[in-house]
């Protein structure tokens, strides 16, 4: 079926191909005079392309002045395979390659001479099915490589990571790309937070800060494993969890030198009173004795609350400079505190021997707020207190008494109960308190491999492993 277009290029087009006409080669149908408003050539191209999608007709060839409006127009009908041509190559390739069944002629753009022959082209031309899927197959390999082959493929897991501060999680997607793994990014601490940005159907939870509990568990039903940023697991809800059959992973052996290194450095701090004598110095004095009294640190007793691998680490440091050792931890065994020379002894005796004391065990709620009052009266007045650990084992409220009260000399504090610490704390008003933004983590080295082993936590749990720092050992018998 030939249409034409209403104006006066189509009345033209009739003259010169007129024989087509006569010889019945070509049904045409006259739509209009060029005068007739009611007529354009979109009209005309629905029409005809309906007529062929009805099987009324085979073929289309829809002429007017440029071809644009109609191949446009045609290419929206299911069924159409329009194609616009120009000259004769684009009237046979249009058929060979594409097996066009509606042709879009620009009669003004091609010249009137050439309608005639590039209509006998395409009628004429064979539809090659074997060059068509070779072209085609070359497009879809030129897509792959433009665009990921795997953003194509479902992925098997969804893994959320709940909140972060880190620059940058290069290291956590490509642990997680390598099983396959959809890696999702919010910033939600709350419960309420992460059930909200969670997708249903995730797999896996990262966590820095954000808050994990049994309201989370039911929200998340295939949840499978919370990889926790960091030793602690505080913030997750670890009986809620196994009941679950979620497992709960850490990443225990980071930053051990990082946390001693801090501690050390605090204890070396409050030694030398380096940072009294330093904003004295910046506020136009020059006066060492504001530090009275400072004594050798050689032979000082340094008192460890809790004595796994980072105290161990602070006990090596510790006992090259000298400083003689207690230990604090009703779970260490004797063999290693003969390896690291240290003395085992009751919290009690620590508190009233130890010139430093730094606190090193997990908060839990057998070890929140155990150095509070009582234990504040035991120490001695020249004595400091360090915590590198967690806020809440240290009674915030009864040691800001026990400073004011003179009970110690003074505290080092890299973390706080409340984080970060309110503007009103009055432990912010004590020049005889250092207070560190809960750094003595960080290091580049110890956060690449924090993000690193947190990220391989989630993949072995993912792919049926035993993950290597699983805290709910229990969870194994789900």
């Amino acid at each position: 079926m030939i249409a034409i277009g209403a104006d006066h290029a189509g009345f033209k087009l009739k003259e010169l191909i007129k024989d087509y006409f006569d010889r019945k080669q070509i049904v045409y149908q006259d739509f209009g005079t060029f005068d007739d408003e009611r007529v354009d050539s979109v009209d005309i191209a629905k029409t005809v392309c309906e007529k062929i999608r009805n099987e009324d007709y085979n073929k289309g060839i829809l002429i007017c002045g440029t071809g644009i409006g109609m191949s446009i127009t045609a290419n929206k009908i299911p069924g159409i395979r329009a194609a616009l041509v120009e000259n004769v190559y684009s009237a046979r390739t249009s058929k060979r390659h594409n097996d066009a069944n509606v042709i879009c002629i620009g009669a003004r753009v091609s010249g009137f001479s050439l309608v005639k022959e590039m209509i006998n082209c395409w009628l004429q031309a064979d539809f090659d099915a074997q060059t068509r899927r070779i072209r085609r197959k070359n497009k879809i390999q030129s897509l792959e490589q433009e665009y990921n082959k795997e953003e194509f493929i479902m992925s098997k897991f969804k893994v959320m990571v709940t909140d972060y501060e880190y620059e940058t999680l290069e290291y956590e997607e490509k642990i997680l790309k390598e099983i396959d793994a959809e890696f999702l990014k919010a910033q939600a601490r709350t419960q309420e937070e992460v059930i909200e940005a969670a997708p249903k159907d995730v797999d896996g939870l990262l966590v820095q800060y954000a808050q994990i509990g049994e309201e989370v568990f039911k929200a998340l039903p295939q949840l499978k494993v919370v990889a926790r940023y960091g030793i602690g697991v505080d913030t997750v809800d670890l009986e809620a969890a196994t009941d679950h059959g979620v497992n709960v992973v850490n990443v225990a052996e980071y930053c051990q030198d990082e946390v001693s290194d801090q501690a050390l450095s605090l204890l070396l701090a409050c030694a030398r009173k380096t940072v009294l004598l330093n904003n004295d110095v910046k506020s136009g004095n020059w006066d060492f004795s504001i530090a009275k009294p400072i004594y050798r640190l050689r032979d000082r007793t340094l008192g460890i609350v809790g004595f796994g691998k980072i105290p161990r680490k602070l006990a090596d440091k510790a006992t090259a400079l000298g400083l003689e050792l207690l230990v604090h931890d009703p779970f260490v065994e004797k063999e290693v505190t003969e390896k690291y020379d240290v003395e085992l002894v009751e919290l009690d005796k620590l508190m009233k021997k130890s010139d430093f004391i730094s606190i090193h065990v997990p908060l839990n709620e057998n070890t929140k707020h155990m150095i509070s009052t009582k234990e504040f009266e035991l120490m001695k007045e020249s004595s400091f207190i360090i915590n590198t650990a967690r806020g809440a084992v240290i009674d915030e409220e009864a040691l800001i008494a026990a400073l004011k009260d003179n009970e110690l000399a003074g505290a080092a504090l890299d973390v706080t109960e409340q984080e970060p610490i309110t503007k009103d704390n009055p432990l912010l008003e004590m020049d005889n308190v250092i207070i560190t933004p809960h750094v003595g983590w960080y290091s580049e080295d110890a956060q690449i491999e924090l993000q690193t082993r947190a990220a391989e936590g989630v993949a072995d749990v993912l792919m049926g492993n035993k993950p290597k720092y699983l805290v709910n050992q229990e969870v194994l018998e789900k």
